[in-house]
């Protein structure tokens, strides 16, 4: 449902209220956020398979790769990374979320 909605879906305004309002949520949001471009990170490093988490969406994870630079996969997931923490100090991360979604589907 994550993958579905906040990789795969452009519009998901109504799923980024959902999970923001419910810390939990966020925070699993956030981790599969960073599994996924872990992977994706995987495979523009030339890593296969064997070692990644969402090799259920390998497909998915080919077609994307080719969509996103190297540098810009490591800027989203360094995005991930600094929500996380805010989420973690108790802070708001509405806007850092939302940043990071624009980051996401930037052209």
């Amino acid at each position: 449902e994550i993958i579905d909605n906040l990789i795969l879906c452009e519009n998901n305004d109504p799923y980024l209220k959902k999970i923001l309002g419910d810390k939990p949520q966020t925070q699993v949001a956030l981790s599969v956020l960073l599994s996924w471009f872990r992977d994706l990170l995987i495979l523009k490093s030339g890593g296969g398979p064997d070692q990644m988490f969402h090799l259920d969406r390998y497909d998915e994870l080919l077609t994307l790769e080719k969509k996103y630079s190297f540098e810009k996969v490591n800027g989203i997931i360094e995005e991930v990374v600094h929500a996380l923490a805010l989420l973690g100090e108790n802070l708001n991360i509405k806007i850092p979320f939302i940043l990071l979604r624009e980051k996401i589907w930037a052209r």
